[in-house]
């Protein structure tokens, strides 16, 4: 609210008393006025281009460049929103930037000063944050950071003070977690000023009019880092920082005697570097005692956790400057070798934990590019240390050998950095040339022949290459391919193998270009690197084959593209060498490879050899070859391409269309999945390059060119695809002939027209395999209602009809097709006017039912009427629609009035069914089970969004039947699914064999019942199924409604479909399964409802 108050009062000053006279005044009310953040950018460009020009006359700059000061200082850190105004205030013309660092130090100065006693920890880490951008590439904020820093360091002592206190009191890990980012932040910030403003601040302890509150506010953060140092539970990250705050604390302080201060502070036990004594020295080493007692009791290195102690020394080498690490001791000793590396050296030998590791290979890293840069400083004697088999160099190698397979990435990757940095030092004190170096060359010789299954060698081996050259190793090993091609076979290597590879042959390849003999060195190279891995693709095993396509081929055929024609040469050479089977593989997946990559060139002519490479027999036996592979990466060769817009030719197409009628039927699902992935690419080039040839043709209005040839190309290839699909699609096709075919049908959808093709794809919907179920309904769906010939009502009412007569079919199969056919109809275009037609021969339908059940629907005995259809809600429909068809459109869709409509349908059928079981369920079982509807209505529902329905009332009344019939059914069934029966006898029980029988029937009407359960005494399987699958249906209905039906919340008095004590009842009816069900299937499907239930209620 405060910042909102302050947004409107600076709206109001540039905006005065009459309209604003600029444009950046005019831009800047417009930038307090936006809310969107995208806006508020694209203003502040605008007033960058604008303050370009602006004009230091006019008084409104000024009252300008206050609002956005004030907006940036209130920004949070870190958005893009701020990044632009630095950039927008860094744009005013010099004139300017005086107003702007005078209006940022006057704006925080006053929020520092404004900042309470007790002020809340939000605030003042939004104030951390503040101090923390002025460094952060914008060059006014440090100039306005050197003219404040007295109130900065105060503010950031109290801040790290309060953040501190903090984590000391009993607090969550989150908490504590957050406010050591919290003191990160803050010491960051702390460290930044002391950088930039390290000698005014060293000036202002000395002899300036601030000294007291400054160097006040330097004990205090002094104190509050050194106590997290000593504090082995804060995080690595805080402590470093911590870490790098010492030592430039103690430049701050100590001025010239900074470096003893150091050493006494990371390496007491030295004594040959003497304190120099002069007045500057004398006078700050008087005031400094402190800071000498602070040290040494809380660092003490007794007490010291050994991480701290690491990121001290980090610090030291962070801050320190090359003159001070180059400090002599006396006796040829220096700072930077004799005391830091050292320390280093003795924490090698003590690392225990993953912190340590981490913070002593960051350590080394940081020691080792300061000594590269620094070396040429030191004196030659003291170079020789750093040459290689001197004790510097073993060292380093040695923690390299020992840590480039730490599980720890961030220690693996920082080894192969001080293994380079090895080298580099060794170089620098040698000064020798790196590919004549003794040390070197055996260095690599050592690696070569270390063991193979070491992943650090191969990155150390890659540093290497760059220094000695690929001969030299080549050299020491002739095989070394053939070695490196072999642990490419194992997963775990091939990354890193591979890696060293392509350092090899490219470097192969530059060290060769020098030649003078251009053809001989270029068949020595690919000699040495394609035959290799040539072989390897040949005769290899099938992981190697799999390294080799992903890692190696790619980069090999990117360095020389030449490598395609000399495969094609080499093979061709090879063909009558016995069979040729594994070369042909290996040149398709060559050829695969380089139009992926671009190396070869599609061509839009017909040729005796395929895109001028290869013969078009040879694609010919690749796409028949027996290996599937093979066969898969020469139609990845035709249907892969780069550019999608570019044509293809007729060669293509008529190896496409003898590819596919003989892999339709293949019986591996990868393979038919991969074929109809590129089926599907190849039909997207068709699509979007005849779209290229057809935009071609308008605009040049040509009747007769090449084009208009190549789009009737395209069209013969698009009919015969589509015919042949639909041969495929003949009753009695084999399951993986009709997928393939539905697969790509699906593809075809936006050109499939044909409504004598409609008759095919409806058969489909009857397949005994949901997948081809859904394959056909996807593309159906897409067809319209005229396509579909449904614009006639009388087929619509047909399916209707076949559906009902399935639902009590005794095969499970049977519902799931009415389902797909439900779902299919109830998407067509006026089907709800089609199921008011529907239900005038409903009543028949029923009735024949009746009939066929010999069941007389009545009143229950219980005084529950049977579910009837609403007629006058449907009428209110039809008027309404009538009445005011816009109006009523908003509301109600008619996917959605048929859909409830249908429901109730299925509802009435499902209580009759009901009905039928309760008298005998033997006879249900085998005439009319229950499971069928309640599959097609949680099938159906899957379809319905139940969270954005247009009806609430009405579906609340509707899923309460559904839940009321679920539990009937439940108590039905339930006997059984918990009797002890096995599976396939009928239970003998009486209280099962007439569970449904109610007082008022007859003893005549028990015979009849009972005769009628003969037939299904005679295969005993249709109780036990019919019963289990009841439970499983209602099980899963109940459970989906759960997910996807809203809830009623007691403060929500109009919302939700289904009520609170719904859902109790739901979980009672799930309990009551749990516990008494016996059934393995009815307890299994129980259990699934059961979950879905309980976690839409952990939500």
């Amino acid at each position: 609210m405060r910042k909102r108050l302050k947004k409107d009062q600076l709206a109001d000053q540039v905006e005065g008393d009459g309209p604003c006279e600029t444009d950046i005044s005019r831009l800047i009310c417009g930038f307090l006025q936006e809310e969107d953040e995208k806006q508020q950018i694209s203003i502040i460009k605008q007033i960058t281009a604008a303050a370009k020009t602006a004009d230091a006359q006019t008084g409104e700059v000024s009252l300008c460049i206050q609002v956005l000061v004030n907006a940036y200082l209130h920004m949070a850190a870190r958005i893009p929103k701020k990044r632009a105004l630095v950039s927008c205030l860094q744009c005013f013309g010099s004139i300017f930037k005086e107003e702007i660092k005078d209006t940022l130090k006057e704006q925080i100065c006053s929020m520092l000063l404004g900042v309470g006693n007790n002020p809340a920890l939000k605030q003042i880490r939004d104030l951390v944050d503040m101090l923390h951008s002025l460094s952060e590439n914008f060059p006014i904020g440090e100039l306005c950071v050197l003219e404040i820093y007295v109130e900065a360091l105060e503010f950031l002592a109290r801040a790290l003070k309060q953040f501190h206190q903090d984590t000391e009191i009993n607090k969550s890990p989150i908490e504590r977690k957050e406010r050591m980012h919290d003191i990160m932040t803050a010491v960051q910030s702390v460290t930044k000023i002391g950088q930039k403003c390290l000698k005014p601040i060293s000036l202002e302890l000395y002899e300036g009019r601030n000294k007291a509150s400054l160097l006040s506010s330097i004990k205090q953060i002094c104190e509050s880092v050194t106590d997290i140092l000593a504090d082995d539970t804060f995080l690595l990250d805080c402590r470093v920082t911590c870490g790098i705050a010492v030592p430039l604390i103690v430049k701050i302080c100590c001025d010239t005697e900074a470096v003893a201060m150091v050493i006494n502070l990371i390496s007491p036990n030295v004594k040959s570097y003497k304190l120099i004594e002069n007045q500057s020295g004398a006078l700050l080493k008087g005031g400094t005692e402190w800071l000498v007692a602070r040290f040494s009791d809380a660092l003490n290195r007794d007490t010291l956790p050994l991480v701290s102690y690491a990121c001290l020394c980090h610090g030291v080498l962070a801050v320190l400057t090359e003159d001070e690490l180059l400090t002599l001791l006396g006796d040829e000793k220096c700072l930077l070798v004799d005391v830091l590396f050292a320390e280093l050296e003795t924490f090698c030998n003590r690392m225990s934990d993953a912190t340590t590791k981490l913070i002593v290979s960051r350590t080394l890293v940081l020691w080792t590019t300061r000594a590269c840069s620094i070396l040429a400083s030191l004196p030659a004697n003291m170079q020789l240390q750093f040459q290689g088999n001197y004790h510097v160099s073993d060292t380093l190698l040695q923690y390299v050998w020992t840590h480039w397979e730490n599980p720890i990435d961030a220690v693996k990757h920082q080894s192969k950095v001080i293994f380079e940095n090895c080298i580099k030092l060794h170089l620098l004190a040698t000064k020798e040339d790196p590919r004549q170096s003794t040390f070197l060359v055996t260095l690599a010789e050592k690696l070569i022949h270390s063991n193979k299954h070491l992943k650090g060698k191969y990155a150390s081996l890659s540093c290497l290459v760059e220094y000695v050259g690929t001969k030299a190793l080549i050299k020491v090993e002739p095989n070394l391919c053939q070695d490196l091609l072999e642990v490419l076979s194992e997963q775990a290597m091939a990354s890193h193998a591979s890696e060293l590879l392509e350092k090899l042959f490219i470097d192969h390849q530059m060290e060769l270009d020098c030649a003078i003999n251009v053809q001989e060195v270029k068949h020595l190279w690919l000699t040495t690197w394609v035959d290799p891995v040539l072989e390897g693709l040949c005769t290899g095993c099938k992981q190697l084959k799999t390294q080799l396509i992903e890692y190696v081929l790619p980069k090999l055929l990117r360095a020389e593209p030449y490598c395609v024609q000399y495969v094609i040469t080499t093979i061709t050479k090879q063909k009558h060498q016995g069979d040729n089977s594994s070369q042909l593989g290996a040149l398709m997946t060559c050829l695969k490879r380089a139009k992926s990559i671009g190396i070869l060139k599609t061509s839009p002519e017909e040729q005796e050899k395929w895109n001028e490479v290869v013969p078009v027999f040879v694609l010919r036996a690749a796409l028949c070859h027996s290996d599937d592979q093979v066969r898969l990466d020469a139609l990845g060769l035709l249907c892969e391409n780069p550019k999608t817009t570019e044509t293809i030719n007729s060669t293509d197409f008529e190896l496409v269309k003898f590819f596919l009628p003989l892999n339709m039927n293949s019986q591996s699902p990868a393979f038919r999945q991969t074929m109809l992935a590129f089926l599907k690419r190849f039909l997207c080039r068709v699509k979007e390059s005849g779209q290229v040839l057809y935009r071609t043709l308008k605009c040049k209005k040509m009747e007769s060119s090449p084009a208009t040839k190549i789009l009737e190309l395209y069209k013969v290839f698009l009919h015969w695809l589509l015919d042949h699909i639909f041969s495929c699609l003949h009753p009695g096709a084999a399951f993986s002939r009709r997928t393939t075919a539905l697969g790509a049908l699906t593809i075809l959808t936006e050109i499939l027209s044909d409504q004598h093709k409609v008759q095919t794809l409806l058969e489909c919907l009857v397949d005994t395999f949901e997948d081809n179920k859904r394959s056909a309904l996807k593309v159906l769906s897409s067809l319209s209602t005229e396509q579909m010939g449904m614009q006639n009502q009388e087929k619509a009412v047909e399916i209707l009809t076949a559906c009902l007569q399935l639902v009590y079919s005794t095969k499970p199969q049977d519902c799931t097709t009415a389902a797909y056919l439900m779902k299919l109809v109830l998407r067509q275009d006026g089907i709800y006017k089609t199921l008011l037609q529907f239900l005038e021969t409903f009543t028949s339908i029923g009735s024949e039912q009746e009939k066929n059940d010999s069941t007389e629907l009545d009143a229950d005995k219980d005084g529950e009427c049977p579910l009837e259809i609403d007629r006058t809600d449907q009428t209110s429909f039809i008027s309404e629609e009538h009445d005011n068809e816009s109006h009523f459109a908003k509301f109600v869709t008619e996917y959605e009035r048929a859909f409830q409509l249908w429901l109730e349908i299925l509802l009435v059928h499902l209580s009759r069914q009901i009905e039928t079981a309760r008298r005998n369920l033997l006879h249900a079982a085998a005439t009319g089970p229950l499971y069928p509807v309640l599959h097609c209505v949680r099938l159906l529902l899957d379809d319905m969004d139940l969270r954005s329905v247009a009806l609430p009332e009405k579906w609340k009344k509707l899923l309460e039947q559904l839940l009321n019939l679920c539990f009937k059914v439940s108590d039905i069934v339930l006997p059984v699914v918990s009797h002890s029966s096995p599976e396939g006898n009928i239970p003998e029980d009486e209280d099962i064999l007439s569970s449904g029988l109610t007082e008022g029937t007859t003893e005549d009407d028990k015979d009849d019942l009972g005769k009628k359960g003969i037939a299904v005494k005679l295969m005993p399987e249709y109780l036990v199924v019919c019963c289990w699958r009841c439970v499983k249906e209602a099980s899963l209905l109940l459970g989906q409604l759960t997910q996807t039906a809203p809830i009623k919340r007691e403060e929500d008095a109009a919302g939700g479909l289904l009520s609170f004590q719904q859902i109790l009842s739901i979980g009672e009816y799930f309990k009551k399964q749990l516990l008494e069900s016996i059934h393995r299937g009815a307890f299994e499907l129980a259990y699934a409802g059961f979950i879905k239930m309980c976690h839409t209620l952990w939500r």
